[in-house]
């Protein structure tokens, strides 16, 4: 079981609107939270805060510079990510390859560098998304990337199993984080009203608290608005 009481915590992604949801639970359950963006921004209750690009190896190292200044972590949430739309014969190969660094390459670097520092017992969250479940048309490189993260966390899962670190994989469907009116491409086809963010998170530190390992969409049905 992960404490989130008292645990030291980061949220890559902080500042997205899941990511904001995530350290105002965390820190409302008692974590000690710092945060990650790609721009600078205060955050309430958030301890510390670091302005970095994880796409690059400066980021990173930004990233595991912070941790280590705060004497390591407990609980990483991996919030950070982008959208995409489009079919994929619509697509640029640089279309392509920007969607898969952001939401696969990066995140999994990232947390590669962070493992020595993660304390044993502790907890790694993916949140992936409900499109590795049931695909969307016009969103096949964003799918292939979440679907990557969600079968890389499956593995990591197994390999951290002597140190007990649990890695959760969750997958909440559409939420209203205003992600899709901030796609990298394309236009977000029309979706019906998402669930909100707070319940979501709330969800998300009470699978932290039992231990479990994947939060697929149907356990986000009382997350709804």
């Amino acid at each position: 079981m992960t404490v989130i009481n008292g645990a030291r915590c980061l949220v890559v992604g902080s500042t997205g609107g899941i990511g904001v949801a995530m350290a105002g639970a965390l820190i409302g359950r008692g974590g000690a939270v710092v945060g990650v963006g790609r721009s600078y921004a205060t955050q309430p209750g958030v301890t510390a805060y670091s302005q970095a690009d994880i796409t690059t190896s400066e980021g990173r190292e930004a990233v595991v510079s912070l941790v280590v200044e705060n004497g390591g972590v407990d609980i990483v949430v991996v919030a950070a990510g982008a959208v995409g739309f489009g079919y994929l014969a619509e697509l640029s190969d640089e279309q392509v390859a920007h969607i898969v660094d952001l939401d696969l390459i990066a995140p999994l670097q990232l947390v590669s560098k962070l493992l020595p520092h993660v304390h044993d017992s502790g907890c790694i969250v993916f949140i992936t998304g409900a499109v590795v479940d049931g695909p969307v048309i016009g969103m096949s490189a964003y799918t292939a990337a979440k679907a990557g993260l969600s079968a890389a966390g499956a593995v990591l899962r197994r390999e951290l199993r002597p140190r007990k670190i649990q890695v959760l994989d969750a997958r909440p469907g559409h939420t209203e984080t205003a992600l899709s009116a901030r796609s990298l491409f394309g236009s977000a086809p029309t979706m019906k009203p998402g669930m909100d963010p707070g319940a979501v998170a709330a969800r998300i530190c009470e699978a932290i608290s039992n231990s479990e390992t994947e939060l697929p969409p149907p356990a986000f049905m009382g997350a709804a608005n």
